[in-house]
């Protein structure tokens, strides 16, 4: 392990300390996430347009109040549910529904915790939040019918997202339960999220609905790995509708770059656009009119005429460096064709996203690009009769993320983020924005090459920017140190007296600089080291502390409405 100190670009007490430990060969830390799904749209099932509908069925009996790592698996499953939501929110048709209820013996306690409509949130963690926790069985084979109803399977494709920390115990088989909804809803994928790290092997035997139904099974055995799998199956959906609506062309043409579909997404933020970007587009027929053609009457276009056959294959695979093995899943493909139209835009040809599609293609020249998280590449092809062979090379690698406090102590994981920028600066200084918030400890694919990390922590001036190096087929572990302390907030009538409610805060620099304002009796900020003017505002008078933030403890703040007037 190499370490770097970097000195972050506004305050040379902040510093950054980067650690690199390369990994090979470059690996997400999921556990048995193979993510190329395609199989689940469903060949000939034709289904109206809109949004992708999932159902997410969780445990809310007592077992949830089980430990990982000290911290209730309950309160990690609102956490990565909570994120989930926000990923999904204006993308996917949502369901909830848990099982579990006050009374011991009882196994038919399947519970709806929200309808299915489009996702907001806020209503839906807190409605998550205050689901309570019961006695009852585990009815997994009933939870997943009532699931399959719920999303509306009949009308659209559907997606159920089972999670569980145990087996059926009431004497449902929901093995048998996936099969006849498979055969009965050809449609519909469950993917399933076993939460438990003691019983591994046991709850390997619910991998059965993933595998009747064409989902994935997924172990997590920590709260990190929920959010991961989570993040994987919303991503999937997400992708799996763009794949549906480029089958069929929409009623106008896309014909800007602002216009074009996103392509494919990393776990932190599935609807951003991969490097490098793609070329302006539209959706198109399966296979393009190449030019010549075009010139001649409709009656004699060789599209037309039931003779002319795909004749040429393009089959494609891809690789982080040239030496590495190919990338066996989290690919999206998209094939375009060579030349621009009228308008300057290119049609689509074909999306897929198998790790190494075949693409039926008349002979002709094509752009095909592959998105990889936030990784990407594009390569011009000749496509002639009978299998071409292409393997793009990504030449990317891995960055994962963390903060420690330079007094030793640990940063709350929800008391940090990170946005990754692009290391180019434009004529004013700007920087292109890649990421924008990038939660600690999750790897993000990227292009090989310099970035720039912002990491904030909490919400005032505690931020922190340093310059980073991806390499390609390697992970880079950077490891943001914050010279920073918590800082309690407290106005009193008298030294160690009852603090005072409805007082208003302000946090300045001596420069006269607002870095934190807060209303209330014991509001805390997160401040870098350094000396601030404090201002307390109570019943139109303002009171004010000089003070000194100091590395090494978390402090209170007190003043004392005899001292100092502000005004």
């Amino acid at each position: 392990m190499r370490h770097y100190r970097l000195l972050p670009a506004d305050d040379r007490r902040r510093r950054a300390v980067y650690s690199e430990r390369m990994r090979e060969p470059f690996k997400v830390r999921w556990v048995g996430m193979s993510l190329c799904l395609a199989a689940q749209l469903a060949a000939g099932t034709a289904f109206a347009a809109e949004p992708p509908a999932m159902v997410v069925v969780f445990d809310a009996t007592n077992s949830m109040w089980g430990q990982i790592d000290g911290e209730n698996k309950v309160v990690l499953l609102r956490k990565a549910l909570s994120h989930a939501f926000e990923a999904a929110q204006g993308k996917l048709d949502m369901g909830l529904l848990s099982y579990g209820s006050n009374e011991e013996a009882v196994c038919t306690a399947v519970n709806r915790v929200r309808p299915l409509g489009p996702v907001s949130a806020e209503d839906y963690s807190r409605a998550v939040n205050a689901t309570p926790l019961g006695k009852g069985g585990t009815p997994l084979a009933r939870a997943l019918q009532a699931a399959a109803g719920l999303a509306e399977y009949a009308t659209r494709p559907a997606t159920v997202v089972m999670i569980a920390d145990g087996v059926d115990n009431c004497r449902g088989d929901p093995c048998a339960a996936a099969a006849e909804l498979e055969a009965a809803a050809p449609g519909v994928s469950v993917h399933v999220i076993a939460f438990d790290r003691a019983n591994k092997q046991r709850l390997a035997n619910l991998s059965c609905m993933a595998k009747a139904t064409g989902g994935v099974f997924f172990a997590a055995t920590d709260g990190a790995e929920l959010e991961a799998a989570l993040d994987a199956i919303i991503a999937n959906a997400t992708d799996a509708a763009v794949l549906r609506q480029a089958e069929e062309p929409p009623p106008q043409a896309v014909t800007s770059a602002a216009e074009a579909p996103a392509a494919t997404s990393d776990t932190a933020a599935p609807d951003a656009t991969p490097v490098p970007p793609l070329p302006v587009m539209r959706p198109a027929a399966p296979v393009p009119a190449a030019a010549d053609d075009q010139a001649q009457p409709a009656a004699e276009d060789p599209l037309a005429k039931a003779e002319i056959k795909l004749t040429a294959t393009l089959r494609l695979s891809a690789r982080l460096t040239d030496e590495m093995p190919l990338i066996a899943n989290d690919l999206v493909w998209r094939v375009f064709a060579a030349e621009p139209e009228d308008d300057g835009s290119f049609k689509v040809v074909a999306l897929d996203n198998k790790a190494r599609p075949e693409i039926s293609l008349r002979a002709g020249d094509y752009v095909v690009h592959v998105g990889y998280g936030r990784a990407g590449a594009t390569k011009r092809v000749a496509v002639t009769d009978g299998v071409v062979d292409e393997v793009l090379v990504l030449n990317a690698g891995g960055l994962r993320l963390s903060a420690v406090r330079t007094d030793g102590r640990a940063i709350a994981r929800n008391d940090v983020s990170y946005a990754v920028y692009s290391s180019a600066q434009d004529q004013f200084g700007q920087r292109a924005l890649i990421l924008p918030s990038v939660p600690p400890g999750r790897t993000v694919r990227l292009n090989a090459g310099a970035y720039h990390i912002v990491s904030q922590y909490g919400d005032a001036n505690a931020v922190v920017r340093a310059d980073v190096t991806v390499e390609a087929g390697k992970v880079a572990d950077a490891v943001v140190s914050h010279e920073a302390a918590k800082v309690t907030l407290k106005l009193v009538n008298q030294p160690g007296g009852e603090a005072l409610a409805d007082t208003s805060w302000s946090v300045e620099t001596p420069a006269g600089d607002v870095v934190a304002e807060s209303v209330g009796a014991f509001p805390t900020h997160i401040l870098a080291a350094g000396d601030y003017t404090i201002v307390a505002r109570h019943e139109g008078t303002a009171y004010s502390r000089k003070y000194t933030v100091e590395l090494g403890y978390d402090q209170e703040v007190e003043i004392v409405t005899g001292g100092e007037a502000a005004r």
